[in-house]
């Protein structure tokens, strides 16, 4: 036979299990992982990288194409690595003449500023 303080305990026991419930959260599903994963290793950035060094590449001449390459385009300012510090002064000097040529033919992406730095070239 149950008494009331019983009964009040089971129901104590459970509003307590109502509180605790434990909710397993919804499985992430494989195209979303993908997708974060190609975002947080700039996988899907390439293809744009590859379309503006050959962008670079076309504007800038094969002679000056042979010693820089397109670093990153960050904020509207494009990083561009030079071999050596003739060919830096080079582009420094031509440098607003570049800037258009690449803003006219600009891929969709908004080139504001040239940034030229010595560094390894591939």
């Amino acid at each position: 036979m149950l008494d009331s303080y019983d009964e009040q305990d089971f129901d104590h026991l459970v509003d307590d299990m109502k509180l605790k419930k434990f909710r397993v959260p919804r499985s992430k599903t494989a195209r979303s992982i993908v997708n974060r994963l190609l975002a947080r290793k700039g996988y899907a950035q390439v293809e744009e990288r590859d379309q503006i060094q050959a962008l670079w590449n076309q504007v800038v001449g094969d002679h000056i194409a042979r010693h820089s390459r397109c670093g990153r385009l960050l904020r509207g300012t494009m990083e561009v690595y030079v071999a050596n510090s003739l060919v830096l002064s080079e582009l420094t000097f031509d440098k607003s003449n570049i800037l258009a040529r690449l803003q006219k033919e600009s891929l969709g992406k908004a080139i504001q500023d040239l940034k030229f730095r010595l560094g390894a070239v591939d």
